[in-house]
């Protein structure tokens, strides 16, 4: 028997929820899911995050270099956002893990950006 999350159970009171998971922040591997989620879908959703992380780790080191006297924020992004037409994923890091949540966009009209959605990403990537 697995000890019940509360922190998981808690996405899916979230308004506008579709779906939620977790997984593991070392591996990707899902840990808890509804029953739409996927493994590939929590594998795309930790390549992406790890994307984001070398992202930062960039631009980290590029502030660094090219002004000595700028103080750069050492903490670690533990939120990400990623938005399409009709719905958003938010994903946060805590105890090594990636929660993530799958939310319908109360005005569809707001966000212009015409994307195929994480679910339909090659995981192979």
């Amino acid at each position: 028997m697995t000890l019940k999350d509360d922190n998981f159970d808690s996405l899916s009171k979230l308004d506008n929820h579709i779906d939620s998971f977790t997984a593991s922040l070392e591996t990707g591997i899902l840990l808890d899911a509804t029953s739409n989620i996927t493994q590939a879908q929590a594998t795309n959703a930790y390549k992406l995050l790890q994307n984001v992380n070398l992202l930062l780790e960039r631009q980290q080191s590029y502030n660094t270099d090219s002004n000595k006297d700028v103080k750069v924020d050492e903490k670690i992004t533990n939120r990400v956002t990623v938005a399409f037409q009709d719905f958003n994923y938010g994903f946060t890091l805590v105890d090594e893990k990636i929660y993530a949540v799958k939310r319908k966009n109360e005005n569809e009209n707001e966000n212009d950006i015409d994307s195929n959605n994480i679910d339909n990403n090659n995981s192979d990537n």
